[in-house]
C-alpha cells in the first residue's frame, strides 16, 4: 500500500512499512529527498518547512510554470 499527498512546493509519499518521506519539488518539475519521518507528520508543518526550503533555495524562479521553467501549454 502507497500514500501520495501534493502539498505546497512538493509531495509526501509512504510505502507501507516504509518511513514517510517529505519531497521538494524543484521548478525543472523533478523531485528530491528533503527529509523522512517514522510516524505521520502533520501535513501543515511538513508542507511549511518544503515551501520555505524552496524559497530559500528558488525564491524568484520558484513558479514551476514561470517562463523558461516548464511553463503551462
Amino acid at each position: 500500500a502507497y500514500y501520495l499527498k501534493r502539498i505546497s512546493k512538493g509531495w509526501i509519499f509512504r510505502t507501507f512499512p516504509g518511513p514517510w518521506e517529505a519531497y521538494l519539488e524543484k521548478p525543472d518539475g523533478s523531485c528530491e529527498l528533503m527529509t523522512s519521518f517514522k510516524t505521520k507528520p502533520k501535513l501543515g508543518e511538513v508542507a511549511k518547512m518544503v515551501r520555505e526550503e524552496s524559497f530559500k533555495r528558488y525564491a524568484i524562479f520558484n513558479d514551476r510554470y514561470a517562463k523558461g521553467f516548464g511553463e503551462r501549454l
